[in-house]
């Protein structure tokens, strides 16, 4: 499955991308940040609380398609076709406090539904394909 999002946000603008996934019952089973801002980054929900920064090679395009998917060993994300982050989640990339359950057991859960948080002022429209990237 690939979750394919449009944005028109520029670096800087301090639009976020902010995503939740839950499983059939509506638990949490992963999720992105995306903020851009001066130095625009990311954040995997659920695996850790700080931000990485996004390479600088970003299409200089506006209008970005971001293609997110969850891989075996953990998150992929293109922008306009290019892949711009490639995370392994594993317990020593996944450090985040205050989590009721590991970050194995929120994120081995199946995706079934995605939901963009009411705070996401970055996202223009989205369809999940089943294509992969």
């Amino acid at each position: 499955m690939l979750l394919e999002v449009k944005t028109i946000s520029e670096n800087g603008s301090k639009d976020k991308m902010k995503l939740n996934f839950e499983d059939k019952n509506g638990h949490k089973a992963g999720g992105l940040l995306i903020w851009f801002g001066d130095i625009s980054s990311y954040q995997v929900k659920w695996c850790y609380e700080w931000w990485k920064a996004l390479p600088d090679s970003l299409p200089e395009e506006d209008d970005k398609v971001w293609g997110i998917q969850r891989t075996d060993q953990g998150l992929r994300v293109s922008c306009n076709g290019v892949t711009v982050v490639d995370e392994l989640l594993s317990n020593e990339t996944c450090v985040a406090a205050n989590l009721r359950n590991p970050w194995n057991v929120i994120w081995g859960r199946e995706i079934a539904r995605i939901n963009v948080s009411e705070a996401d002022t970055a996202s223009i429209s989205y369809r999940i394909t089943n294509k992969s990237k």
